[in-house]
């Protein structure tokens, strides 16, 4: 078996076995049914979205424009969000699946949805590097950074469909506009490396296309991490919470907007704008959310 095909094997149990594995332990029993159709049902949905509805409209486009001109090259950047992202909401037209879908579990299904599509597109991106006249059948470990990229495009492809189903019954076209906004702009440092945006060189473009599809990735699991917990409230758990001497208000710790000296914290009340020299750590937040005094609290007072 050709390596690159092996490679597609390993893949496809890395990433079911990560995303699936950890959507059906978060989910309930209830959930099951949703999750598996959303999975299996996507998995042929990327093929239907690119070779009946991609490479159609892209022969259409060939016959009435100049397919060497700078703006068809421009418009080919739309085919991926107005392609694929419509082929996600598919499963949406069956009311038994739509109802399944609640504010509580809509990242787990979404996640489902973006692992069937993103297993399909393991299998084309695969079968068409097979194809290619340039295509060095390379032993199957030599393909390990198609297995990274695939993997975390699986991720990216549920977060884009969380954004929908979030405003699935709020707003609809926002949730629809907003998966392919998000889809659309994962995309664009490819074409603006095309152009050569900047004259930066090739070099400096493929470092920037790196950093910025990894910063990308990290911004969906966050996006994905806020859908499913709510507002981050990073600073109240790792340092507590504190008082402000001026305003007398009460208030998270910051984590970043800091400087942490030893037992002391030089930070900024979000409440009034002023800074000041606070204790380390603050009142600590129990599991039910509440906030208690730290047991260590032998500090002179909150502030200097």
């Amino acid at each position: 078996m050709p390596g690159i095909f092996i490679m597609a094997v390993v893949t496809t149990v890395f990433s079911a076995g990560l995303i699936g594995g950890f959507v059906y332990w978060r989910a309930r029993k209830s959930e099951y049914a949703a999750v598996t159709t959303a999975i299996l049902f996507h998995i042929p949905m990327y093929w239907i979205a690119f070779y009946l509805v991609r490479l159609t409209f892209h022969g259409w486009f060939e016959t009435a424009m100049d397919a060497e001109s700078g703006w068809f090259v421009f418009l080919t950047t739309f085919y991926a969000p107005l392609t694929e992202e419509p082929a996600k909401w598919v499963l949406l037209l069956l009311p038994w699946f739509r109802k399944q879908i609640t504010e509580k579990n809509f990242v787990r299904i979404a996640m489902a949805i973006g692992l069937g599509f993103g297993l399909g597109e393991i299998w084309m991106i695969a079968e068409r590097v097979f194809a290619s006249p340039d295509f060095v059948d390379y032993p199957w470990y030599y393909y390990v950074g198609f297995l990274n990229e695939r993997f975390m495009v699986c991720i990216a492809h549920g977060a884009f469909a969380a954004v929908m189903l979030r405003y699935i019954r709020k707003n609809i076209a926002v949730g629809m506009l907003g998966a392919a906004a998000l889809h659309y702009f994962a995309n664009l440092p490819i074409y603006l490396a095309w152009i050569d945006l900047f004259k930066l060189g090739k070099t400096t473009w493929t470092i920037i296309l790196v950093v910025y599809f990894y910063a990308f990735i990290v911004a969906m699991v966050l996006t994905l991490t806020r859908f499913a917990v709510g507002s981050f409230k990073f600073g109240r758990w790792i340092y507590g919470t504190d008082v402000c001497p001026d305003c007398g208000k009460e208030y998270d710790k910051p984590v970043f907007l800091a400087a942490n000296l030893m037992w002391k914290r030089y930070e900024r009340c979000p409440h009034c704008g002023k800074w000041h020299m606070m204790r380390g750590y603050g009142k600590k937040v129990t599991k039910n959310g509440e906030a208690k005094e730290d047991k260590d609290d032998k500090l002179e007072g909150g502030a200097e």
